[in-house]
């Protein structure tokens, strides 16, 4: 959660990236998987090993796509900017 906290300030200090039509992608990703990973947690601590190893692992997984996103975002906007002579 303290990681999507973070973003949204990269988001605040690089606006053209906040804009594209990768922010909200990266934002859905991201809450999808942690709902995910919790679900996969609390499964875990009922006694579904199993089960919630698997829903933890396509959490993680969907987390990770979503870190993927915003990076890819984050570094066209820079660029971007960088390009259009913007400090």
């Amino acid at each position: 959660w303290a990681s999507l906290a973070l973003c949204g300030v990269g988001y605040s200090l690089l606006p053209r990236a906040a804009a594209s039509a990768l922010a909200p992608l990266h934002f859905w990703l991201h809450n999808a998987g942690l709902v995910l990973i919790t679900a996969g947690l609390v499964l875990i601590g009922l006694g579904s090993y199993p089960t919630g190893r698997s829903l933890g692992l396509t959490g993680a997984s969907i987390l990770a796509l979503a870190a993927i996103a915003f990076t890819l975002n984050f570094w066209r906007a820079a660029a971007a900017q960088r390009r259009a002579g913007v400090a």
